[in-house]
């Protein structure tokens, strides 16, 4: 019998502690980012290389980095960059989805993995380093690379990588354990990947529910206020002209007839007629101001909740904004406990979007609650200022968009808060206060009803702004 070798039993060993320890990490783990994290971790540490990274393709082949661990000190990051679906030929991406991998032991002399074979039995993809894929590498200072792809039920899901900033060998068992920790993420995907649609379906059930009551709600509202408003404002010019007429009258007898008359002149006294003749005027006009309150308040409700409006149609954004504004009049001023808070507008000359008003309203509706809150929680005695500014923008791909910033000058958000700051459930508020769901659906509303765009840009005592993105018109509209 031939006994194993050291080396081999490391190289065995080694393999082995190394999913034991992802396996122990990620067991209680619900989150496919925290996932990524620990396995991007792990594997640099058992590889001893300058980066370990997820590349994720999206539905356009363009792709991401979405998970990273790496030595700083020797690569820069690539976290979140977005990369071109030409980064990464056609024909290597077919090799991918056969599941072969790419690996290269010195960038620049061309030499890749001796036989590499991974846990299916099949070869590297490369001959030869392609001579634009090592000039790509070198000018990120990589020399060595092994690329590894991740299926998601025979669908190119992404890709696991690491890079050296020098030449390294690997082994054959070491290129088995990439590929392993692959497959491993790709049974992740496949169980996670349900359980977050089901999220979303979840999320999305609960906006349209709460859309739907709203709607109800304030459909009851504009109707049981509108019927005796419009009422008092039908009249209310009448009330006017009739008392002008009547103190008309008045002024005409107190000229023309004796006023000396006793009871008479103990009754005007009595009630302050002069008062009277003079105040009461000014009171139909506040009667009339407050009565045209009201109806702009009913109408602001409307125009939030667009219940005429469920398909996509032109908007004045503006309108929507200040809607809102609106409803949200009493949280803005001043209380025993916070300051009032300054809305400054600074809007553009925008055209009317095309998009589903009501939805684009609630996103409104979120954020500026959020700023609300935030300038609440803030402790600073300084005036607390929303700042709300619009203007026209254009995608990469140039087509027409409105871009809305909402931004307050309240505390502001660490990094680790503004990563999670969409995710479904999230908040940062205490237990009762918040669902952590109004962002998460705002999300949804632009990116996914709307392909826009939705970022967040704060810093601890810096504030926070949100960058709301749309285009003009709808993808439909314009084929």
């Amino acid at each position: 019998m031939t006994l194993a070798s050291d080396s081999d039993l490391r190289l065995n060993i080694e393999p082995t502690k190394l999913l034991h320890s992802i396996n122990d990490r990620i067991r209680k783990l619900l989150e496919l980012p925290d996932i990524l994290k620990v396995v991007v971790e792990e594997l640099r540490l058992f590889l001893t290389t300058d980066r370990v990274m997820v590349y994720k393709f999206h539905a356009d082949n363009n792709g991401q980095v979405i998970a990273e661990s790496i030595n700083e000190n020797k690569l820069p990051s690539l976290l979140n960059l977005n990369f071109p679906a030409d980064d990464i030929p056609a024909h290597a991406r077919e090799l991918f989805v056969q599941s072969r991998i790419r690996s290269i032991v010195n960038v620049d002399t061309g030499q890749i993995a001796q036989n590499p074979v991974n846990v299916n039995g099949i070869g590297a993809s490369q001959r030869s380093v392609d001579p634009c894929h090592a000039e790509y590498l070198t000018a990120m200072g990589v020399q060595f690379s092994i690329v590894v792809p991740i299926l998601y039920y025979d669908q190119l899901w992404g890709l696991l990588v690491s890079h050296h900033s020098q030449p390294l060998a690997i082994s054959n068992v070491e290129v088995d354990t990439v590929q392993t920790v692959a497959d491993l993420l790709a049974v992740v995907i496949a169980y996670i990947t349900p359980l977050q649609e089901l999220k979303q379906t979840q999320t999305q059930l609960i906006q349209t529910e709460k859309m739907s009551s709203l709607g109800q709600l304030v459909a009851g509202i504009a109707h049981e206020i509108n019927n005796p408003v419009n009422f008092i404002y039908g009249n209310i010019n009448h009330v006017h002209q009739y008392v002008d007429d009547i103190l008309g009258i008045l002024d005409l007898y107190q000229q023309n007839c004796s006023t000396d008359i006793p009871e008479v002149i103990e009754r005007a006294e009595e009630v302050d007629l002069n008062f009277i003749v003079e105040d009461l005027p000014k009171m139909l006009s506040s009667i009339k101001l407050g009565t045209d309150r009201i109806r702009q308040i009913v109408l602001s409700l409307r125009n939030f909740s667009r219940l005429d409006q469920a398909e996509i149609k032109p908007v004045n954004i503006h309108e929507g904004i200040d809607s809102t504004l609106v409803i949200l009049q009493h949280r803005l001023k001043a209380k025993p406990e916070s300051p009032a808070i300054c809305i400054i507008k600074e809007y553009g000359d925008l055209p009317l979007v095309e998009c589903y008003a009501g939805q684009i309203n609630q996103v409104f509706m979120n954020v500026l609650s959020n700023a609300i809150d935030a300038l609440g929680e803030q402790r600073e005695s300084k005036q607390n200022t929303i700042i709300i500014s619009t203007n026209i923008s254009q995608f990469s791909d140039n087509r027409p968009s409105v871009l809305i910033s909402i931004a307050d000058n309240g505390c502001g958000m660490p990094e680790h808060v503004i990563k999670k700051i969409f995710d479904p459930f999230f908040t940062t508020k205490e237990v009762g206060q918040g669902t952590g769901l109004g962002l998460s659906i705002s999300y949804q509303i632009i990116v996914d009803k709307h392909s826009g765009t939705f970022k967040c840009k704060s810093q601890p005592g810096e504030g926070t702004e949100f960058l709301i993105e749309i285009p003009v018109r709808v993808k439909s509209a314009e084929c």
